[in-house]
C-alpha cells in the first residue's frame, strides 16, 4: 500500500515540478491547442500524469494546456498531502527528487532555447 501511495505521490509531484518550469516559458495558444489536438498521445500522457519524457521534446507553446493540468495536479497533491502524517513524510522524502527533476528540466530547456 505504501509503495502504491509513494508512486502516485511521486507522479503528482513530478507533474507539478515539470509544469512549474513550463509555466515560466512563453506560449502561443493556437499552436498549443493544435498540437495537443493532433497528438492524442500527448493528451493522454498529460492526462495520465506520466509525461516527464514526453515534455522533454515539447515546444514552448504547450504552456496553456499544461497550466490547466498543473491546476488539477496541484489539487491532487494537496488532497494527498492532507491525508496522513505518512503522506507528509513521503513529501519530505521526495524533496531531493523534486530538486533533481527541476535541475534536469532546466538544463534541457536551456539547451532548447
Amino acid at each position: 500500500m505504501t509503495d502504491v501511495f509513494e508512486n502516485k505521490l511521486k507522479r503528482v509531484i513530478l507533474d507539478i515540478k515539470v509544469l512549474h518550469i513550463l509555466m515560466a516559458r512563453p506560449y502561443y495558444e493556437d499552436e498549443l491547442l493544435q498540437e495537443v489536438k493532433n497528438d492524442s498521445r500527448t493528451f493522454a500522457s498529460l492526462k495520465e500524469g506520466m509525461f516527464y519524457a514526453r515534455l522533454c521534446g515539447l515546444h514552448d507553446q504547450e504552456y496553456i494546456f499544461c497550466q490547466s493540468e498543473f491546476n488539477k495536479s496541484k489539487s491532487r497533491l494537496l488532497k494527498m498531502y492532507s491525508i496522513t502524517e505518512a503522506g507528509k513524510l513521503q513529501l519530505n522524502k521526495c524533496k531531493k527528487m523534486w530538486e533533481f527533476v527541476t535541475e534536469e528540466m532546466s538544463v534541457i530547456l536551456d539547451r532548447e532555447a
